[in-house]
């Protein structure tokens, strides 16, 4: 006796591949039915993965407009169609098809800006876990925190670029509102911390030796070897300030068994 599961399986490998027009449809039926009905399918998979890249690059289509967002979308969509049913993971690799898309190039900052959306998505959707607290800190003492690495909470995420996408990510991302008009933007690479310290993920920007202090620690170096490092690359670098506000931010999980 067949195994039904593996027939299912069979059928559905064989529609994926007809739904891409890379398999023969007429196992299905008259080819001009089946073409019909299946282009009625492919309508509504691509609408469903256009909508699923709306919702997970919210700051790109409010830069872009609705429409040139639509148009982009559906053409990654066709080219890409969603592969997990989860389509809160779709578009992963939306930002590198935006660094190569034609009409996309007048907008240098666009594929940052889809990274960071999707950073976002990640510290949104982290697991949870016991934030180091400024509290937590003081009773473990800054000798001890300076000999021991620190990892990083599950929600953190930290993003560099090129361009001050950062900063135009975070006049932009929805609900945020811009307020008396134009606002200068200094062009310079700069980068984007994400955490989720209370339930909602939060952001700042960062400077090259904030991000350079972060990424040392998210390497595994403990808290006097990053400092150290950063320091010696960036004389000026408040330690203290960028601790503190890291600490404030929830940037940081807190030490196994000290909890």
């Amino acid at each position: 006796m067949s195994d039904p599961l593996s027939g299912l399986a069979a059928f559905q490998d064989a529609f994926a591949g007809a739904l891409r027009a890379e398999r023969d449809v007429s196992m299905f039926g008259p080819a001009e039915a089946v073409a019909a009905g299946l282009s009625v399918y492919r309508n509504t998979t691509v609408k469903g993965a256009v909508d699923a890249l709306r919702g997970n690059f919210p700051t790109v289509e409010r830069l872009v407009g609705e429409a040139w967002f639509a148009d982009c979308a559906r053409l990654y969509a066709t080219a890409r169609p969603p592969i997990q049913p989860a389509l809160i993971a779709y578009g992963a690799d939306f930002p590198a098809f935006l660094a190569d898309f034609p009409p996309a190039a007048g907008l240098p900052y666009l594929a940052d800006v889809a990274v960071f959306d999707w950073l976002w998505l990640q510290a949104h959707t982290a697991a949870d876990d016991a934030v180091l607290a400024p509290q937590l800190a003081n009773v473990i003492g800054l000798e001890t925190l300076f000999a021991m690495p620190l990892a990083l909470h599950p929600a953190t995420r930290i993003g560099w670029a090129d361009t001050p996408a950062a900063t135009i990510w975070r006049m932009n991302r929805p609900p945020a509102r811009l307020e008396g008009g134009d606002v200068e933007i200094d062009w310079r690479g700069e980068g984007l911390l994400l955490a989720r310290p209370r339930g909602e993920v939060e952001s700042l920007v960062l400077d090259s030796a904030d991000f350079a202090f972060v990424e040392a620690m998210r390497g595994g170096r403990s808290l006097g070897e990053a400092a150290g490092g950063v320091l010696a690359a960036h004389p000026d670098f408040d330690l203290g300030r960028a601790f503190a506000g890291l600490l404030t931010m929830g940037v940081f999980a807190a030490p196994r068994g000290i909890r």
